[in-house]
Parts: C-alpha cells; structure tokens; sequence
C-alpha cells in the first residue's frame, strides 16, 4: 500500500512538471523576445535611393518587404500591400522628391530620389558633385542616358551603338552618364557595376565612340558572368584563348595585364572589335570563338 501511494506521488509530480514545463513554453511564446526588424529597415527599394529616374518610362515605384506588416501609410494614405511589396504612383512627380511612410506606431522612414519633368530635365540633380550642370534623363531600351546640352548631339549616335548589341550584353547595364569634360586622367569611360560613365563622348569619331561604348558595355558583361560564376574574377580560361593567339588586341590590354595580371581590359576590347572589326575573328580565332560561345549562352 506505500509502494502505490509513493508511486501515485511520483506520478503527480511528474505530471505537475510537465505542466509547469508547458506554461512556461506558453508563457515565452506569449513574449516577444525578437520583436522583429524595425521600420526603418523592413522597406526596401527596388531602386536604389538618390537615383534617377525617368517618369516618362516609369509610373510607379516599387518597394518591397522585409518581414510583414499590416499597415503602411503613404501622404497619410494606407498602401494596397500585395506579395510583401507596394507601388507608389508617381506620375505627376517631378524634381527633388522624398517618399515618406509610416506605420501605425507613427514610426517614420523615407527615400529620397530625383525624378525628372515631361522634358526628362532633372531638376537640382547633381551629374557631377560640385558642379551645376543641367542634366536630362532619357531612356533606350531600358538603359537610363544621362546627358547634359553640350553632348546631346551625341545621344542618338549612342543609341545606335545600342543596337548593334545583344540582348545578353546589354542586360546588365542600368544606366549610362555623358559628362561634358574629360576626365582627370584622360580616360575616355569608367565603368562601376551597371554604370557605365563617359567622358566628352562627342567629341570622338563614331568609330572610336564605338569602340568606347562597346568597351564599356563588355565590362558590365563581364560583371554578370563573373557574379552568375559562368567565368572567374581571373578571367583564367581567357586567359587560356590569349596564350593560344599569342598576340595581344591592344597595347592598352597589355600594359593593363602587365601591371595588374588581369586580362579584363582584354577581355572588353576583345568584345568590342567582335562587333566592329570584320578581321577579328581571322587575327584572333581562339578569342573570337571563346566570346561567341558566350554569348550564345
């Protein structure tokens, strides 16, 4: 009779702590221990803020989610939430332009860009910090060109070069800036990720033009397929297509891997004289071959 009364008691122990385990799993889901991102960093942009953008291409902005969330305020407005993403319209918009939202515990957050008129004039938009030049935005086939007077006459010889292109080649370019003056070094463009800049582009021959932009556009290129790993940072199996021509394309391209054992400006004068010099693929058939490959992935 004490053996069942001390084995009931164990059972009504273990039976209170698997009820006192519970209340305290119950308890902690009850509080918020990881309240979840803030405001300020649950909305994100689909373009990055303090960029351009042309309203005679584009009607709506879009942003996306973090995390969900009930209720954005747009102008004190509630946003239509769709998929963890929102659009804002902005036609009508132009100039210097913050968005601002907030939440229902009236936390703030807020994007700023520059839109441009009907005209495509970008007002208070800086092409250049530090210097007042009054730029305009158009677009061609979903590039963003930005321009200023003194190189608009350059605009649609550029849009052709545009259209000698591949699709594939042109994808991963977002947008192109035309500066009015040289470059402190005498560099006639500057790629950066998808932005492609040059410099006093009007004032060379439409073969060089030619050769500039598509230089330019190759480098972008080879930004893709390095970040898709179709090739390496080192350009290693170029590499291989150089050591088999034996020559070099440019004097540029051989003193750029001399001096920083990379063939990437190889690489993107070896693209441009694929579209613009018939004899390329006779004087370099290990190069020819290896881009044509590519660009038929």
């Amino acid at each position: 009779m004490k053996k069942m009364i001390n084995v009931s008691k164990l059972i009504i122990f273990y039976m209170f702590m698997i009820v006192f385990s519970m209340s305290i799993v119950l308890a902690s889901n009850s509080i918020s221990f990881a309240p979840g991102i803030s405001f300020e960093y649950n909305i994100l942009t689909t373009v990055s803020e303090g960029t351009t953008i042309d309203t005679t291409a584009q009607s709506k902005l879009k942003f996306n989610l973090y995390e969900s969330i009930d209720e954005i305020y747009y102008n004190g407005h509630l946003v239509n939430i769709d998929n963890n993403s929102f659009e804002i319209d902005i036609t009508g918009l132009h100039g210097e332009t913050t968005f601002t939202f907030t939440n229902k515990d009236n936390d703030i957050v807020q994007f700023k860009y520059f839109l441009s008129n009907e005209d495509g004039l970008l007002e208070n938009y800086e092409l250049i910090k530090g210097f007042n030049l009054t730029s305009y935005i158009t677009t061609y086939n979903g590039i963003k060109i930005i321009y200023t007077k003194k190189e608009k006459s350059s605009l649609d010889d550029l849009m052709d070069y545009i259209d000698l292109l591949p699709e594939n080649l042109l994808e991963n370019v977002d947008t192109i800036k035309m500066i009015p003056f040289d470059n402190h070094a005498k560099i006639a463009g500057v790629t950066k990720n998808n932005i492609i800049t040059l410099y006093k582009f009007s004032k060379y021959s439409k073969n060089t033009q030619k050769n500039i932009i598509i230089h330019e556009i190759a480098h972008t290129w080879a930004n893709k397929l390095i970040d898709d790993n179709v090739i390496d940072y080192y350009f290693s199996e170029y590499n291989e297509m150089i050591n088999l021509d034996k020559n070099h394309v440019s004097h540029y391209a051989k003193k750029y891997i001399e001096q920083n054992g990379r063939p990437s400006e190889d690489f993107a004068d070896s693209v441009a004289f694929y579209f613009i010099n018939p004899y390329f693929s006779r004087i370099y058939p290990n190069r020819f071959a290896y881009i044509q490959n590519l660009l038929a992935m």
